[in-house]
């Protein structure tokens, strides 16, 4: 009898043992295949803003590997885009196919979309790898007629170095530029430099202080201020900018280069 129990015990220990041994088997090879779901890993780059790296809407987007395992270089890459709310993927124009070995793509934008970039790397096995994301916002130039207003003395300053080649300025104080927008997000961008001046800003009537666009060195397309987050609002009820010259004493110009709004 006890020999009988002592080897139903037994039994039953290597049952637990084989069981165990099983479930670290299974853990181990899920690990595996997500380790492997993940690589190789891709770095991208673009511009937040068209207009940090370009006079135009036309920007680039760079991608190289971020970190490669053994047996697992990259060969190629896998690069799509998007506009911002649509669910649909699409190849880039300039590359004419999904699958490229190229690092680099030019991309021109439409004024007042935020496009999103999809890029992954394949490796010599053909396996790809997690994505790298990366969105770039392309401004609103200042003469674009999208619900934006300029109330005063404004003249228009063309140089090629500003978005567009155009940049709205004023030094009358009390001069007013409006826009109206629908987003979370708002920014303004134009130039900073040593007799730069100041503005007062506000949004849905609501002061957010007096901005200073004075900078040690001169500097266009530069971002000149930004809103909080936003309250959503309906495509009939819009968020109001508005910008009002202070007419700084011996640096009274400021400059308005583009607007630029995130949903």
């Amino acid at each position: 009898m006890l020999l009988r129990t002592n080897k139903t015990t037994k039994l039953f220990i290597w049952t637990l043992i084989a069981v165990a041994l099983t479930a670290l088997f299974i853990n181990t090879a899920g690990a595996a295949r997500a380790k492997k779901d993940v690589y190789p890993l891709i770095k991208a780059k673009a511009p937040t803003f068209a207009s940090y790296a370009s006079i135009s809407t036309r920007f680039q987007v760079r991608w190289s590997p971020k970190m490669v395992l053994a047996n697992q270089q990259v060969s190629k890459f896998y690069v799509l885009y998007r506009r911002q709310f649509d669910r649909k993927w699409e190849v880039l124009p300039s590359l004419g196919t999904e699958v490229t070995t190229a690092r680099r793509a030019s991309f021109v934008g439409k004024p007042g979309e935020t496009y999103v970039f999809r890029i992954a790397g394949i490796d010599t096995k053909g396996h790809v790898g997690a994505p790298a994301i990366v969105k770039t916002v392309v401004p609103l130039d200042d003469n674009a007629d999208n619900y934006k207003r300029y109330r005063g003395t404004w003249v228009t300053s063309r140089k090629r170095n500003y978005f567009q080649s155009t940049e709205h300025q004023s030094k009358t104080s009390g001069d007013v530029f409006t826009y109206k927008f629908d987003g979370r997000r708002v920014y303004l961008i134009g130039s900073k430099g040593p007799k730069r001046g100041q503005a007062k800003i506000f949004v849905d009537g609501v002061s957010y202080g007096t901005v200073d666009f004075k900078a040690r060195s001169y500097r266009t397309r530069k971002l000149l201020w930004r809103s909080p987050p936003l309250k959503p609002v309906s495509s009939i009820k819009r968020h109001k900018l508005k910008v009002v010259v202070v007419g700084t004493r011996g640096r009274p110009r400021i400059g308005i280069d583009a607007v630029a709004r995130t949903r």
